[in-house]
């Protein structure tokens, strides 16, 4: 049974569309999703702590920011956040280039994120290139950071974030998501050649992934379209 071009077209175009204005949703979902691999990084970096009380003070930074996160908007949600910021701050200027404050630094960017500042979020997260690369921390800031560029409308500097984040850390987790963001933003631009070598990446590379199903059916429609 034939489907209809302006079907294909309108369905496609949904699937697309869905994608891009979920993606708050889905990013928050795979927070969830790798919270467990953070706990395993925080434990194997914390076995690295040169201070031990600042390590006590981010962990009780991460149990009010834990607090502020499921508080009901209200002015004792403001007033945890503004303590939480200064608490953070502090951590951040006295421990300078330590374990602690490269995950207050995270967990402001993680403030500003969830209440979708998303400059400030992306000026945290971003702070964690050069000075903590290797932390699997920086590796989360940074697809992070590419979210808030998206939400910016910076699409080049989030299209570079991601495949620095693709280029750096072949081990993350969220790196099929990664992977289809750079595909889809090569996509948006028209520049299908290129949206195609990402997503065929997906179709080798991670055959099980959501991600890839996506990639599949676009490249579909694509094909379909005489666009590629």
């Amino acid at each position: 049974m034939n489907i209809d071009s302006s079907t294909k077209q309108s369905f496609q175009d949904k699937l697309v569309s869905f994608i891009a204005s979920k993606r708050i949703i889905l990013i928050v979902f795979l927070c969830l999703l790798v919270a467990g691999f953070v706990v395993l990084a925080v434990t194997s970096e914390i076995n690295n702590r040169i201070d031990e009380r600042s390590t006590i003070l981010v962990e009780n930074a991460q149990q009010k920011y834990d607090d502020w996160l499921n508080e009901v908007l209200s002015e004792k949600k403001i007033l945890l956040e503004n303590e939480l910021i200064d608490s953070l701050d502090n951590i951040i200027s006295d421990y300078s280039g330590k374990y602690a404050a490269q995950r207050a630094i995270y967990i402001k960017g993680l403030i500003y994120f969830n209440t979708k500042n998303w400059q400030p979020a992306y000026e945290n997260f971003i702070l964690l290139k050069d000075d903590f690369k290797e932390s699997y921390l920086t590796s989360l800031a940074l697809f992070f950071a590419g979210v808030c560029q998206e939400e910016l409308n910076n699409t080049e500097l989030a299209l570079d974030t991601y495949i620095y984040i693709y280029n750096s850390y072949k081990t993350l987790p969220l790196l099929p998501n990664v992977i289809f963001s750079i595909g889809r933003l090569y996509d948006e631009q028209e520049n299908y050649e290129k949206a195609e070598e990402y997503y065929n990446i997906l179709k080798s590379d991670y055959n099980f992934s959501t991600w890839t199903k996506y990639a599949i059916n676009r490249i579909i429609y694509l094909k379909s379209e005489g666009k590629l």
